[in-house]
């Protein structure tokens, strides 16, 4: 499987040694999001959401997820959700116990923007990250 996320430029350098400096955190839990394309990673940014547009400092991070690495599907509840008119997202009650209890490296959800698109969360915390590897990094425009 393939997947891909963006990332400012400064961020790519540390992505293979300090995987960490480069999640989001919930609850102390680190995570990341990524998706199935480049077209839905762009689209599924916020930065592109609120800006039209996405900077040139910005990178696109392609993974490559090995056979047999734990991956759990969901499809009644999107990873994210918007509260208290918030431009930032926050994580569905679903992807925090999920994140929480170590279910899978990789869940899928629904993306809450666009019908038919999956929004994958990486948990780097699970036993299984070691499967999840960064295959290339380029310019995303």
């Amino acid at each position: 499987m393939i997947i891909y996320r963006i990332l400012h430029h400064i961020e790519v350098h540390a992505l293979r040694e300090r995987v960490l400096e480069s999640c989001l955190y919930h609850n102390n839990l680190p995570y990341f999001s990524a998706f199935d394309s480049v077209a839905a990673a762009l689209i599924e940014s916020h930065i592109f959401r609120e800006y039209h547009r996405i900077p040139s400092s910005m990178r696109m991070v392609e993974y490559t997820i090995a056979n047999g690495a734990a991956y759990k599907e969901y499809i009644s509840e999107p990873l994210i959700t918007y509260t208290g008119g918030s431009v930032l997202p926050s994580l569905t009650e679903t992807a925090q116990l999920c994140l929480a209890g170590e279910v899978a490296v990789i869940a899928s959800f629904p993306s809450l923007h666009y019908k038919n698109l999956q929004n994958f969360l990486i948990n780097p915390r699970h036993p299984h990250f070691s499967k999840v590897t960064v295959s290339r990094i380029y310019a995303c425009v």
